[in-house]
């Protein structure tokens, strides 16, 4: 599930990761980072991954397909999680935005929001 938080203000977008994904996340989250982007022009997204347990396979699709899309539209991309395995996943984020990208362990919290908001 995905929950835009009220640190959202601008082209900064923080939301909450958890459970499993699913294609029905995607519709949901796609048409708000889309209006976002329209309106901001780039985007620098911080996601707090909490008890994420991964994407079922449409929603794995709808993911690459949201970051190919908006390839260009990314300036950075913060992911904050306690699992060791999602680093390796904004590693892998990189070979599909032109943004830059960084993993942030929970203890790290307020210097992912600091990275994500300096310019």
């Amino acid at each position: 599930m995905f929950e835009l938080l009220p640190e959202s203000e601008g082209n900064v977008v923080v939301i909450r990761v958890s459970d499993v994904l699913h294609h029905t996340d995607y519709e949901s989250l796609a048409p708000k980072l889309e209006d976002i982007i329209t309106e901001h022009g780039k985007i620098r997204m911080l996601c707090y991954m909490e008890d994420f347990k991964g994407w079922d396979l449409q929603a794995m699709w709808d993911d690459l397909q949201l970051d190919i899309k908006h390839r260009k539209d990314i300036d950075k991309l913060a992911i904050v999680a306690q699992e060791g395995w999602l680093e390796w996943g904004v590693k892998f984020s990189r070979l599909f935005i032109d943004g830059e990208a960084r993993f942030f362990k929970p203890d790290e919290s307020e210097m992912a929001m600091g990275w994500i908001k300096a310019f």
